[in-house]
């Protein structure tokens, strides 16, 4: 095949599959040598699939290696946002990443619950991230700000806001008086 006419058959293919996945799957066959998945050598695990009926498409390739947990900067990656929304989405997706920000699937429904969001169908915390981060793109960025500022939502790792909490109503309360009934 010629250069011209290899070029107009991946230009269709990215045009009909988009480029990622065609790049995707060009990187795939160049891991299998360049071979095609159905004269390649396969695995006994492979075998033993294809035997139990499993789809070709359901399976990861060999060459993609162990799967690694979502992490919020990715989800952030992902949406379209301004440079500022993004700096600020990317500092929450960090102290999400490292459990400062809804560190547990309780505190990601309550922050759910808080703001009128649905509330997520997730398992675990980690499943949760797409639909929190979509919320908190459309946010205002001050209120972000706040909540992260303020440590709302910081679950019980984070004692400090609770503990000042506490020292303001007490101060407020020696100024002020004991509340009577």
């Amino acid at each position: 095949m010629k250069a011209t006419e290899l070029r107009a058959a991946l230009g269709s293919l990215v045009e009909e599959h988009g480029f990622r996945k065609v790049s995707r799957l060009l990187r795939e066959l160049e891991a299998e040598d360049g071979r095609p998945q159905a004269t390649r050598r396969r695995t006994a695990g492979e075998r033993i699939a294809l035997a139990a009926g499993a789809s070709r498409r359901t399976r990861r390739p060999d060459s993609a290696g162990p799967r690694r947990p979502p992490s919020a900067a990715d989800a952030v990656g992902r949406l379209e946002l301004t440079p500022v929304r993004a700096r600020l989405l990317a500092r929450v997706a960090r102290a999400f990443d490292e459990r400062a920000f809804l560190p547990t699937l309780g505190e990601v429904r309550r922050f759910a619950e808080t703001y009128g969001m649905e509330a997520p169908r997730a398992h675990s915390r980690a499943a949760a991230i797409p639909g929190v981060f979509r919320f908190l793109a459309t946010m205002d960025p001050p209120e972000l700000e706040r909540i992260l500022d303020d440590g709302l939502f910081a679950g019980p790792t984070r004692l400090g806001p609770i503990a000042d909490a506490i020292r303001r109503r007490a101060r407020q309360l020696r100024e002020t008086g004991p509340p009577r009934p």
